[in-house]
């Protein structure tokens, strides 16, 4: 049994002997390659890391050989996604500050206001003692 990955070049995989009545009697693997018998074939089995970039798929294509035949399966390796970046929500305004005390404006406009009032209070208040 041959292999051609991706047209790199053929490889032996194994070697799989029959008996006079066209049975399996032997079966030789290649370092790093197992044997199982499924279906009544022998399936030739290895593991092969291949790079594949985030965001992007790549096929490869695997072709297998034995004396006079030979059948070829693609499978498409894909990279991991790229999480969509959550959009960052906009911040707020902050209040306004004062120059010097660096505090917030409403507090010193509602004083400002209060102390407004009570003066015009005041001055209503003399006037009605005047007259």
């Amino acid at each position: 049994m041959w292999d051609n990955f991706n047209e790199e070049g053929a490889v032996e995989l194994g070697t799989v002997e029959l008996d006079k009545d066209g049975k399996v009697d032997t079966v030789t693997t290649a370092d790093g390659v197992k044997a199982e018998l499924v279906d009544g074939a022998i399936a030739f089995m290895y593991s092969r890391d291949l790079p594949a970039k985030a965001d992007m798929c790549m096929k490869y294509t695997n072709k297998a050989s034995v004396i006079g035949k030979d059948d070829s399966a693609t499978v498409e390796v894909c990279g991991p996604t790229t999480p969509e970046q959550p959009k960052p929500k906009p911040e707020e305004p902050k209040p306004p500050k004062l120059p010097i005390t660096g505090g917030d404006v409403a507090p010193a406009m509602l004083n400002i206001l209060a102390l407004m009032g009570a003066a015009g209070a005041t001055m209503a208040i003399r006037r009605r003692a005047e007259s």
